[in-house]
């Protein structure tokens, strides 16, 4: 029994964890399945085929990417990591003045032949820096306040800047450090302390855009007024449209999903809920077992349901069973990385793996929440399955660090493992796995 459990261990360390492969490998075919038939508001100005054979492409792209990364050892990406933080976080301020808009917000950055999206790139380099901090601040009984104060103040100076773009973006980059952080042993009151520093910073971000917003209303106020023309006009003024700070545009959503969700069948459509009503149609239409792939009555008239809106065309198209089959697939890859964290000897890579597997699978249920109506409109994609060029590249490699552990850390039930990983790790990474100081303790 202990050859056999040997003989699997070192076949992991050749190919990587086959449960993450092969959930990988899933979510790709259903990205091109779905794509196919999502992608048909954009074949009447592009084609048949050249939406899809881009998409194809740049899944091709992804794959190259992950490849590389599951062959490098886990140790290798330490350097990397520090400077991917600090170039991302370069990125994420620029945006706001090169960035271009969409949706209301300066969201991207364009670049010959391809569209980047800073937000994306935060959501990796904090899933990555954070495991990095908490890892170096480890302590017999958690971490130390050092460490949760270091890596409260790394999210916030990225919230700062991408709250403007986004504000479920952010929420997911701050629940994705406290996760990691949790994982690292933080104490319950270090706990609190992460939580109030989020909310005071959320409020304070939230009373300053409201301010500015404000002072922007009255100066067009007075600026009409002085040019004789009837101020009245702005009493049907739109902040959903145009605010400095989006944050009518949050308070806006909020209180529609707060008052509508549940009677959205009822009402009329607007271009306002249309999202909504078309998404719940298409969902409706999927029933339990579906319509058959291809065979989408939603996705020519559903608004981006290519990408923020991809899991109700997935659902029209596979009923229930597909959607259930789709969302067990995410929980199972955080499963899966959760078991491998704790066959970890060290923090570093226990906390790095968790870390890509939150990041993934809580935009993931963040994504069918708003899809199904549980959460208020936003804009999010599904990792892997949505179409769109830096979510693909980030979400593979994140896929390519977890094979990376998988292969080089969760060997802990061979010595030999073990020295190498003592080897390769620096002085300041090789503190043990505090998943593994649990385990043993309940032992």
């Amino acid at each position: 029994m202990a050859q056999t459990n040997i003989q699997i261990e070192e076949e992991t360390v050749q190919s990587g964890d086959r449960w993450i492969w092969g959930i990988y490998i899933a979510l790709c075919l259903l990205s091109v399945v779905e794509s196919y038939a999502a992608l048909s508001q954009v074949v009447g100005k592009q084609g048949l085929y050249i939406p899809l054979l881009k998409h194809c492409g740049l899944l091709g792209f992804g794959f190259l990417i992950l490849w590389v990364t599951q062959r490098l050892h886990y140790t290798k990406f330490i350097f990397f990591i520090k400077v991917f933080a600090v170039l991302v976080l370069i990125s994420v301020v620029s945006v706001q003045w090169v960035g271009s808009t969409i949706n209301g917000a300066q969201r991207v950055i364009q670049l010959p032949g391809f569209t980047l999206q800073p937000a994306e790139l935060a959501k990796l380099a904090i899933a990555t820096i954070i495991p990095l901090i908490v890892s170096r601040n480890q302590i017999s009984n958690g971490v130390t306040m050092k460490g949760a104060i270091i890596a409260v103040t790394v999210v916030c100076a990225y919230a700062a800047f991408l709250l403007g773009q986004g504000l479920t973006n952010t929420l997911l980059l701050m629940f994705t450090s406290v996760v990691i952080m949790w994982v690292g042993g933080i104490k319950v009151r270090q706990l609190v302390m992460v939580f109030a520093v989020y909310l005071v910073f959320g409020m304070g971000y939230y009373m300053i855009m409201k301010n500015n917003q404000n002072k922007q209303r009255r100066a067009e106020i007075e600026q009409l007024a002085s040019s004789g023309a009837d101020v009245s006009e702005l009493q049907a003024y739109d902040d959903d449209d145009a605010n400095p700070g989006r944050s009518s545009t949050w308070t806006n959503r909020i209180e529609r999903w707060k008052t509508n969700h549940d009677s959205l069948v009822y009402m009329p459509k607007t271009a306002k809920n249309e999202q909504e009503m078309y998404a719940h149609m298409a969902q409706a239409h999927g029933g339990i077992c579906g319509v058959g792939p291809g065979n989408s009555r939603e996705c020519s008239r559903l608004p981006l349901a290519f990408s923020d809106y991809i899991y109700s065309i997935i659902v029209e198209e596979t009923g229930l069973i597909g959607g259930l089959f789709v969302m067990i697939l995410y929980l199972w890859l955080l499963i899966r990385a959760g078991l491998i964290a704790s066959r970890c000897a060290r923090a570093f890579p226990a906390l790095l793996i968790m870390g890509m597997a939150v990041m993934i699978t809580f935009q993931a249920l963040v994504h069918m929440a708003i899809n199904t109506g549980l959460f208020p409109v936003s804009g999010q994609s599904l990792p892997l399955i949505s179409e769109g060029g830096t979510s693909v590249l980030v979400v593979s490699a994140a896929f390519g660090i977890m094979l990376s552990v998988s292969r080089h850390a969760s060997q802990n039930t061979i010595d030999k493992m073990k020295k190498k990983d003592l080897e390769n790790l620096p002085k300041e990474e090789q503190a043990p796995n505090p998943m593994q100081i649990i385990i043993n303790n309940e032992q």
